[in-house]
């Protein structure tokens, strides 16, 4: 989204290669900001948090375990 010009950055910036669209959205704040409790994670019941881990290989290690004993209790995959 934001490589397409549809979502700025924390700071209202567009990416460098995009035009940004009307009515683009700037992100409120980044997942550290959230967890430090800078910017509030959300104002009420319906708002939603959206959080692109792309490039977290804490979240790797995080959901690995589980998916391989699904794997396995399966009977699937490939141990490598």
């Amino acid at each position: 989204m934001y490589r397409a010009g549809e979502l700025l950055s924390p700071q209202g910036e567009a990416h460098p290669e995009a035009v940004p669209r009307a009515g683009a959205r700037r992100v409120d704040g980044t997942l550290g900001e959230v967890l430090t409790g800078a910017v509030p994670g959300r104002k009420s019941e319906t708002d939603v948090i959206l959080s692109n881990p792309f490039g977290m290989s804490v979240l790797d290690l995080a959901v690995a375990e589980p998916v391989f004993h699904v794997a396995r209790d399966l009977g699937i995959g490939l141990r490598l």
